[in-house]
């Protein structure tokens, strides 16, 4: 019996046809899925079921408890699975960072774009390979990871807004970021306190050293303000991504996602170094889209009719 198996990334990614679903708990006939301490390793919960222990996917000591929800495919043979390249749209990390990080935003994402491809787990009991197709198991996510990408994008994407506007005043920075013993640090909020102090996985990518040269020679709270931006985002992107080569003369050295996270990842950095089509909010819908003219106010004909026929409705009220 073949076990179920999440896709991998070879430059395209997989949305399945059927959509994603959350589910808390496991079971199949007598079987129920939970998470369980390993012996020997504390810090690494394992996948097991009641039956036995088997799993070789650890996650870190901060990842979800045995009631963890998990994002799941409705579907997991790979004939569901639908092909697409994710780096077609420019936009995605916005519309991630601004995902309501609830099981339905997840899932409305999820539906469109597939999983994120971190910290995916194949959800298999011991002794899988006897049982019938339909208990093999599946493939899935912790809606916890879900959430906490979520924050932690939504958190960058809003800081890069604030340092890229000159005008943006050092006490609004001040908000977001602080300086301690010349480390840059970020102002986080709970969610995303409780995983820097309990996951060294994670600690790193909320401060930074300032070192002794200031670039740019901006001020202090701007300085570290761009510290912070360039190492988290570098730390991502070296964690979610890898570099390639081509062994002809010319060529260049790239880089590539791993995942539809990392895919995320190097998106927001093409577009924090200016290498990144220009991005306009539509003014109708409120959706990302791509111009290089300023002026352009709409993402396509539909959201310019709409807002037209509610201009044209408010001026026939006022006008009565």
């Amino acid at each position: 019996m073949r076990a179920p198996r999440a896709p991998q990334f070879q430059g395209d990614w997989y949305v399945s046809r059927s959509g994603y679903q959350v589910q808390d708990s496991f079971e199949s006939d007598d079987l129920r899925w939970e998470l369980a301490k390993v012996e020997g390793r504390d810090r690494y919960p394992m996948l097991v079921s009641e039956k036995g222990f088997g799993r070789d996917h650890f996650f870190h000591k901060t990842a979800p408890n045995p009631s963890t929800k998990w994002v799941i495919p409705v579907n997991h043979s790979f004939g569901d699975l639908e092909q697409y390249n994710p780096l077609r749209y420019k936009a995605l990390h916005r519309e991630f960072s601004e995902t309501c990080p609830t099981e339905d935003g997840v899932i409305t994402f999820a539906n469109q774009y597939g999983l994120l491809g971190d910290g995916t787990c194949d959800l298999l009991p011991v002794g899988w390979e006897d049982l019938e197709e339909d208990q093999v198991g599946t493939y899935g996510e912790p809606l916890f990871n879900w959430i906490l990408q979520i924050r932690l994008m939504e958190m960058l994407v809003k800081l890069w807004d604030l340092y890229r506007v000159q005008s943006t005043s050092d006490d609004e920075l001040a908000q977001h970021v602080g300086i301690e013993n010349d480390f840059a640090t970020f102002r986080l909020d709970p969610v995303l306190e409780r995983v820097a102090l309990y996951n060294s996985l994670y600690y790193a990518d909320f401060s930074a050293p300032l070192g002794f040269l200031n670039i740019k020679q901006e001020s202090k709270i701007r300085w570290a303000t761009r510290v912070l931006l360039e190492s988290a985002i570098g730390k991502r992107l070296a964690a979610l991504s890898e570099p390639r080569i081509t062994l002809i003369s010319g060529s260049q050295i790239t880089l590539a996602p791993n995942n539809l996270l990392g895919v995320l990842y190097f998106e927001f950095a093409q577009e924090t170094i200016g290498r990144a089509d220009p991005l306009i909010r539509c003014a109708a819908c409120g959706k990302w889209f791509v111009s290089h003219h300023a002026s352009k106010k709409f993402c396509n004909d539909k959201c310019k009719m709409k807002a037209y026929r509610k201009d044209k409705k408010g001026a026939a009220v006022n006008g009565s």
